[in-house]
């Protein structure tokens, strides 16, 4: 009977931890969002999944997410491992291109096109927390970020928010 009583009161948890401080020093945090079924965490930098643990068929419990052991692993070596990449994910021939008449000429990466919002994506910056909160049945971590108009040469102010649960 404890068992099935201690499993009845579970409620998600949601907990913050610091995971480093950038080359920059600009703190970067980590949030674990827990329930009774799986676990994920989610870095701060890049917006990223740092570790998402599920169960597999049998019941046992495995991390099925990418990760770098350290901040400086991040800032060192671009993986986009688990991270929000940018305005594009993907390729952009030349690294330019076309909107309402305008040509617009994007940061480029050493092949001469754009790839997944330049040099200084979404991937690689701080996003900020919006909400982190737990009930019964949920954890919720919403982070946003504003790239401004002209970021990596990308026209137009743009508003993201991600929200995990």
């Amino acid at each position: 009977m404890g068992g099935l009583y201690k499993e009845f009161l579970f409620v998600a948890t949601i907990k913050r931890d610091d995971f480093g401080t950038t080359q920059a020093g600009i703190p970067v945090d980590i949030y674990t969002l827990q329930t009774k079924t799986m676990s994920a965490k989610i870095l701060t930098r890049g917006c990223a999944f740092y570790e998402v643990i599920v169960p597999d068929r049998h019941g046992n419990l495995a991390n099925v997410c990418s990760n770098m052991k350290s901040l400086a692993d991040y800032e060192n070596r671009r993986t986009f491992f688990g991270a929000f990449v940018g305005r594009f994910a993907n390729r952009i021939a030349n690294a330019t291109f076309v909107l309402e008449g305008n040509t617009y000429t994007l940061a480029k990466n050493p092949s001469g096109h754009a790839i997944h919002g330049g040099p200084g994506g979404f991937d690689t910056v701080i996003w900020k927390v919006e909400r982190a909160e737990a009930n019964d049945q949920e954890a919720v971590l919403e982070l946003s970020r504003c790239s401004p108009d002209g970021e990596e040469g990308y026209p137009g102010n743009l508003d993201v928010r991600v929200i995990y649960t």
